[in-house]
Parts: C-alpha cells; sequence; structure tokens
C-alpha cells in the first residue's frame, strides 16, 4: 500500500511530532500508562481491541519503529509501555525538520547581534543608551534564553538594567523554572531584582487604546528605563499566525484587561495559524506594540528552532521585520506537507504545552488540516496540572450533542480563558453542522451608562437590535 499520494490544500503546524501509519486494522495489545509525577500516580490499561478503519495514520513517537516500543512522551511523566502495530503497516513519520547547519547556535546568534536588520549591533545599541529593560519569556515558551543571554549579560556590564519575565496570563514559574529555563547561570546574579510579571495585579501605564478598542495597559516597569532588549522565540500560533517579536509586550507584560480584549477577536475567521497579513488580532498587537515603543529605542532578539530544540535562526534589530523574516523559517520547519488526508491521527503533544488539556489541545488545533473531514484525532499530553481553567466538561458536552441539537448557544466568561474556550468549541462543534451562537454582551441593567467602559460599550453596539 502506498501512502502520502496527493498534496492537501493547505499546510499544518506541528508543536511536537507526529508519526504516521497506515494499515487495514490496528490491534493494540496492550497500552499502558503510568504516571510518575509529583502530583498524582495514574495507572490505566486498555484492553484488546480492533480499531476499525479501512487505511488510517497513528502517530506514536519518531523514535519508534513497528512492534513494540517505549517512547518517553514528555519528561519521562508519562510513558507508552507497549504497543503493537503489525508489521504489515506502512509507516512515514511527520515531524518539524530538523537542520544541520555548518554555523553553530553561538555564531547564529552573534551574527545576529552584531548585524542585526535595520538597527545598529547590540554593541553600539547599548553603549548609546542609558538603561534597559531586558524582557524573557517564562517557562511556557521554548525559548532558550540563557543561550541568549550568555551573549547579552557581558554587554549589560556597567549599564543600569532590569529583568522582567513576561508571563502574560500564565501562572508564575517555579524556583526551578527560573534557574534551568529562563536564567540558567545568571540566576544568582539576577535572581534578586528580577520581576515576575502578573497580569492581574499591580500598576500599569496606560497608552491609551487601539483603533480596534484595545487598551494599552504595560506593567510600570517599563517606565523606569530607556530602552528595551526584548528575547524571544518564532513558531507558528493557532490564532496569532506566530508566536514572538510583538509578543513579548502584548500580552507579555500587559494588563489582563489588554489581552482580554485583544484575544476577544480570536474567534474571527480572519485570525488564524501561521496567518499574519489580514489577521486583525496580530495587527491588533503591532499597533498597540507600536504606541508603546514610540520614541523608546528596543533592540530585539529572536530564535527559531528545529525539531531537535536548536537554534536555527537567530534574528536581531528591529522587532516587527525581524518577525516576518523569522516567520519564513519557522513556516519551513513546522509545516511539513501531508500527500493524503489520514483517517485517523495522533497528536503527541511535549512540554511546555502538555501542561494540562487546556493548553494541549493546541494539538489538536495545529493539526486540524491534516485529517480528513470526520476523522479521528487522539491527543496524547501528560496533563500533570489536570484539565486546566475550570476543568471544562468538554466530553459532556459533545456526548449530548446528537441529531436533535440544532442549536449551540456559548455563554462563556467575558475574560481571557472564556474567549479560548469558545474558540475551542467552535472548532469542535462546527464540523457536526449545528448552528453555534453565543449570548450578547454589553451593559447590564441597572447600571449607569456613563460609568460602563468602551470595550462593553463596543459589545454593547455591536449586538445592539432593531427598536
Amino acid at each position: 500500500m502506498t501512502i502520502l499520494t496527493a498534496k492537501i490544500s493547505e499546510r499544518f503546524a506541528l508543536k511536537s511530532f507526529l508519526s504516521l501509519f497506515y494499515f487495514p486494522e490496528l490491534q493494540i495489545d496492550k497500552a499502558h500508562y503510568q504516571k510518575n509525577h509529583k502530583h498524582a500516580d495514574c495507572n490505566s490499561s486498555s484492553k484488546t481491541e480492533p480499531v476499525p478503519a479501512e487505511g488510517c495514520y497513528v502517530g506514536i513517537n519518531r523514535r519508534c519503529g513497528r512492534g513494540s516500543c517505549r517512547p518517553s512522551l514528555s519528561k519521562n511523566e508519562w510513558q507508552i509501555e507497549e504497543i503493537e502495530i503489525p508489521d504489515s503497516c506502512q509507516v512515514e513519520v511527520v515531524e518539524p525538520k530538523v537542520v544541520k547547519l555548518a554555523a553553530s547556535e553561538e555564531n547564529l546568534i552573534l551574527t545576529a547581534i552584531n548585524y542585526p536588520i535595520e538597527s545598529k549591533s547590540l554593541k553600539d545599541f547599548i553603549d548609546e543608551n542609558e538603561s534597559f529593560l531586558v524582557i524573557v519569556n517564562d517557562h511556557a515558551r521554548p525559548t532558550p534564553t540563557p543561550k541568549i543571554l550568555k551573549h547579552v549579560m557581558p554587554l549589560l556590564r556597567g549599564k543600569r538594567f532590569g529583568f522582567v519575565v513576561a508571563c502574560g496570563t500564565h501562572d508564575p514559574p517555579s524556583e526551578e523554572d527560573l534557574r534551568e529555563l529562563i536564567l540558567g547561570e545568571f540566576y544568582d546574579e539576577l535572581r534578586e531584582d528580577l520581576v515576575i510579571h502578573k497580569s492581574k495585579s499591580g500598576d500599569f501605564i496606560d497608552f491609551g487604546k487601539t483603533s480596534r478598542g484595545t487598551p494599552i495597559l504595560v506593567n510600570k516597569i517599563a517606565e523606569e528605563y530607556k530602552a528595551f532588549i526584548p528575547i524571544n522565540s518564532i513558531e507558528p500560533h493557532y490564532f496569532a499566525g506566530y508566536t514572538g517579536g510583538r509578543k513579548s509586550f502584548i500580552p507579555g507584560i500587559s494588563s489582563y484587561d489588554t489581552i482580554e480584549a485583544n484575544h476577544s477577536m480570536a474567534l474571527l475567521e480572519e485570525t488564524k495559524i501561521m496567518a499574519l497579513k489580514d489577521n486583525p488580532l496580530h495587527e491588533d498587537f503591532e499597533e498597540g506594540v507600536r504606541t508603546i515603543l514610540e520614541g523608546r529605542p528596543t533592540f530585539a532578539i529572536n530564535v527559531v528552532l528545529d525539531g531537535d530544540h536548536n537554534i536555527v535562526g537567530a534574528f536581531g534589530g528591529d522587532i516587527f521585520k525581524q518577525l516576518y523574516e523569522g516567520a519564513k523559517l519557522a513556516k519551513e520547519i513546522y509545516s511539513p506537507v501531508v500527500e493524503k488526508t489520514p483517517d485517523v491521527l495522533i497528536s503527541v503533544v511535549h512540554s511546555p504545552f502538555d501542561q494540562n488539556l487546556y493548553q494541549a489541545q493546541k494539538g489538536f488545533e495545529n493539526c486540524l488540516l491534516a485529517v480528513k473531514p470526520r476523522g479521528i484525532m487522539i491527543l496524547v499530553a501528560s496533563c500533570y496540572d489536570g484539565i486546566g481553567p475550570d476543568d471544562l466538561r468538554i466530553k459532556e458536552l459533545l456526548s449530548r450533542l446528537n441529531e436533535e441539537v440544532k442549536e449551540v448557544i456559548l455563554a462563556n466568561n467575558p475574560n481571557v480563558e472564556g474567549e479560548a474556550t469558545a474558540l475551542y468549541l467552535l472548532k469542535l462543534i462546527k464540523p457536526l453542522g449545528i448552528k453555534i451562537t453565543r449570548i450578547a454582551r454589553g451593559i447590564p441593567v441597572g447600571t449607569d451608562i456613563e460609568y460602563a467602559d468602551e470595550i462593553t460599550l463596543t459589545r454593547a453596539l455591536e449586538g445592539r437590535i432593531n427598536f
């Protein structure tokens, strides 16, 4: 049998990898999952059952061939003890590209900071400015920050500088995360004065609003320094197009209100993975960040990682233009072409996106274009923190959507988590052909309109009815 014989019209992005198999019938003799994590212990097993399919692809692990295997799924927290794959199946692995370059990671970073995009070198940039705020990613992103800091810190000696961890709405990193993933060898030097951003508390600088009504509220620490050095990484993002660049500021060090207003656009059809042009959410990002950076010198450093998490591209200088350059490389690495859409697709999500189901669902979102209509998608993730915000009961909802259901009305909380949940439900329910609506949002009864904020007024106007 042959596999992958005809190209599909669009590509899809991988956060981790997929292994694709083709066979007439899959026999799973034993699938035993064991979790060795401080939060909980879980043992379960499945009976031997055939999975009916004329022909299907099933993903296990890029290091597994045929027969039994013991792949590590994420930090050895979960492990598939044994899966039997018939010898008759044809196997092909689809994963982010592994790029072999003559240049070392160190040389790539040095080239980026010495020969940046439309900017002076990082050394000249630092020499010409008085003080600097260095913005680094948190533990929820794979950015190899310590490798970059190795070349930034020596240039900052003798200057006044501060560090802030751009958490957005994420939970704060642990001390272990700070030491191993974020600060590395500079932990002892930087930890005492390090600021960990909290979107729901603290003081914020008000830079006004974007043309789409998003309030531009940024951590007050940005006011204490004359110049910025944001450090980030670029990879596909399921509604922002790509991570990196402008996201160091929004949502990185922004207020919850800013993030909520911007992310409410995630439900618009134009917000797509790997789409920057005409993506309203991305354009809102850029407009807000341009306002923040007006008159504020900025030297950004962004990297692109390959399938083995090695740096294969580094970009310095202009924070906006380097995103578009890095996105070209990221698309090449993370969007392999699938020649034939599979009946069954298993997406294996790795750290740091496997924390909970709420984050791991990106493994579904990023692979939707790779499975045929009404095909089967299976998500494999450790989810050591459980389901996620509010312990969503999506399985129970979907089980009730039969032919008698004509409409699903979404009534999610009007916040970041609510918008993300609504987006996820929309993608799950829409293929079923059921009408999907959401409750109107606006000014509550009994409230004086003069006290309503601009976002509430905007949503009230959008939901207006004939009188």
